[in-house]
């Protein structure tokens, strides 16, 4: 006869003894493996974004030869390369500073958040790190739809004609429309910019070497863009 016990998903039988963690439970494993890898993530991310760097260096040099550039792909590409290079730039001192450099959590603990009380300097670098991060993000996003479009359009019938493309290139229509996404990103995005603030940790022994630290934090222009912030940063990075 079976019987089954509720804190966990378990039956255990005459021939059989097996058990699956409830919610409950997976939750607080997966916030105990997100504390267990903060420890690691910092020098992995490292290592990631060396390779990165080191590789767009290359795209953007390879593709800006005279004999490249004149392709509206190879445009494209060097604007993506740009934009992904710029990414893993500002992440290589956040992920130093913030994750490296950082003591690590406690076992016990149940999360590990990187955006502690910092120093202002650290927490100006923080803000100019996200914002800089999302836009960088975004336009890697719409980028690559951008090279999609163009190339749809390299392969359509030559009597069709579209914005940013057709057999020719079209490379100044090109450039201008990698203008217009990068324009887009930070118009669409300055509800993001405005939402986040500075603050001075309010606890009087909170300092560091004799500095007061800071916090960045959500301030209260957020409450004029709520819901429509989480709703555009969904939709444009779909």
């Amino acid at each position: 006869m079976a019987s089954h016990d509720s804190s966990t998903t378990s039956w255990i039988g005459a021939t059989e003894d097996w058990t699956r963690p409830s919610t409950d439970e997976v939750v607080p494993l997966l916030s105990r493996y997100s504390v267990w890898y903060a420890a690691y993530h910092g020098y992995t991310s490292l290592v990631v974004c060396a390779i990165g760097i080191i590789g767009n260096v290359f795209n953007v040099v390879v593709l800006t030869r005279p004999n490249m550039a004149s392709s509206s792909t190879n445009c494209i590409l060097t604007a993506l390369a740009v934009s992904d290079l710029l990414t893993m730039v500002v992440y290589v001192p956040f992920a130093i500073q913030f994750y490296c450099l950082r003591p690590p959590a406690a076992a016990s603990s149940s999360s590990f958040t990187p955006v502690q009380a910092n120093t202002l300097g650290w927490t100006v670098f923080l803000l100019f790190y996200v914002h800089t991060s999302v836009t960088a993000h975004t336009v890697s996003i719409w980028l690559a739809v951008l090279l999609s479009v163009a190339r749809y359009a390299y392969i359509r019938p030559l009597a069709s004609t579209t914005v940013v493309g057709g057999r020719d290139g079209n490379l100044g229509r090109v450039r201008c429309a990698i203008v217009g996404v990068y324009t887009f990103a930070v118009i669409i995005l300055i509800p993001n910019y405005l939402s986040l603030v500075m603050r001075q940790t309010p606890s009087t022994t909170a300092s560091y070497n004799g500095q007061s630290l800071h916090s960045a934090v959500i301030g209260p222009t957020a409450r004029l863009f709520n819901p429509f912030t989480p709703t555009v940063a969904i939709w444009v990075q779909l």
